[in-house]
């Protein structure tokens, strides 16, 4: 039995329904507004913004709607520069906006004001933290032109090189893209005008490293980070926004120094970009990795470098902490995560919890799990001393974050 959209709302809306509404939060899905008593979100707009809008989809618990018209923009409002950027891209032959970015259309102060008030939001409603200590965000140096790595898919039967729209399905054809490095749009020009032959989509990874030098492939690049140069495969994970890599390393650096832990347990290490960084202030560390390429490279620059007094373990953290901390002294460790964007897996989280070392620096791409995260911390012992925004994705509703948590006496 197929049940109406409305049948929970009998006297709903129907979609493509004109509506006026007053944006009073922005969210990832975009501006938030309320109509009728429903929650409805308003991509591309600004709080403060009155709008009239055209119902696209109607949700359960919400309802999503596109800008027809900007009734009382926000001062906050520019232009955005991205042909490809919504709602109304400006390249020829583009109907639907690219999905990589969401805030072009927002100055970029106020950007970061957003980020700030989001990630409280996001702590006080997920992690049960009624004043979250959240700094002011580090913005990025450059709001554009900052992302030194791209994958694009390709389809050489239907001459797409590019991104998949905000719907994720519809391919566009991308020329250059606002939010990449220069040198890795010039390599895109040059690709596009001769790609290989092909009979079969594949993906097109681009990277360039703080040399300029773009790379693809498992081919060797290089990053200095605070004044140490690491070796990476274009492959392998590494920040993408290398003008700001080096203070988010500074962020880490300046709360285990004030910890005073000469001990350093790095799990989510990669190619060991904050265990090396931080090599010179410790006596001992331990790195933990999955991705057994990158443990190869993790050997590989600590070696080259000369620091004897780290190793590197190749498997899963919940795995291979307990070896970890049998070869550090739990009362002088830091414990330090910098785990994908999913946040950490229950396992892990037991296992922390159970190590019960006395500090731990969790660095966090995603902060919704971050504060999903902090609530369980908060729950075993721990104390949440205060929360960095580190803006490495301008543009993007995305932000890294540096928290810090010491366990109680």
């Amino acid at each position: 039995m197929q049940i109406h959209p409305n049948v929970c709302h009998p006297n709903r809306m129907n979609i493509g329904d004109l509506i006026e509404v007053t944006i009073h939060d922005v969210a990832a899905s975009g501006g938030v507004a309320r109509h009728e008593g429903e929650v409805v979100f308003v991509p591309y707009s600004i709080a403060g913004e009155h709008i009239r809008a055209r119902v696209t989809s109607l949700r359960k618990n919400f309802i999503l709607a596109e800008i027809v018209e900007i009734l009382t923009p926000s001062p906050h409002r520019v232009q955005p520069p991205c042909p490809y950027y919504g709602p109304r891209p400006t390249a020829p032959g583009v109907t639907m906006p690219c999905g990589g970015c969401q805030y072009q259309h927002i100055a970029y102060a106020e950007q970061l004001a957003i980020k700030k008030r989001q990630i409280i939001a996001t702590l006080q409603r997920i992690g049960g933290i009624a004043e979250p200590p959240v700094s002011d965000p580090i913005p990025s140096p450059a709001p554009y032109g900052y992302r030194n790595k791209t994958t694009m898919q390709v389809d050489p039967r239907r001459q797409f090189i590019g991104f998949h729209a905000v719907d994720h399905r519809t391919p566009l054809d991308i020329e250059r893209c606002a939010i990449l490095a220069e040198p890795i749009n010039q390599a895109l020009t040059t690709y596009r005008a001769a790609p290989p032959p092909a009979e079969r989509p594949y993906t097109l990874l681009l990277r360039m490293d703080t040399r300029g030098m773009v790379g693809s492939g498992s081919q060797v690049l290089e990053e200095t980070v605070a004044g140490v140069t690491l070796q990476v495969p274009a492959n392998g994970f590494f920040q993408v926004n290398s003008a700001l890599t080096g203070e988010l390393v500074a962020q880490v650096r300046q709360r285990v120094t004030a910890a005073g832990h000469r001990h350093l347990l790095d799990a989510y290490c990669g190619v060991g970009l904050f265990s090396i960084a931080l090599a010179g202030q410790l006596d001992a560390a331990i790195g933990i990795e999955f991705d057994k390429h990158a443990v190869v490279w993790a050997r590989k620059n600590a070696r080259r470098l000369g620091h004897r007094h780290m190793r590197f373990f190749e498997g899963p953290v919940e795995a291979q902490m307990r070896a970890a901390l049998e070869l550090l002294p739990r009362d002088k460790t830091t414990m330090l995560v910098d785990p994908p964007r999913a946040g950490l897996s229950d396992a892990v989280l037991a296992s922390v919890a159970a190590a019960a070392l006395p500090h731990i620096v969790y660095v966090s791409c995603d902060f919704g799990t971050f504060a999903r995260d902090a609530k369980f911390l908060l729950s075993h012992g721990y104390n949440l001393l205060g929360v960095q925004p580190v803006d490495l994705f301008p543009q993007t509703s995305h932000c890294e974050v540096v928290g810090e948590f010491k366990r109680a006496v």
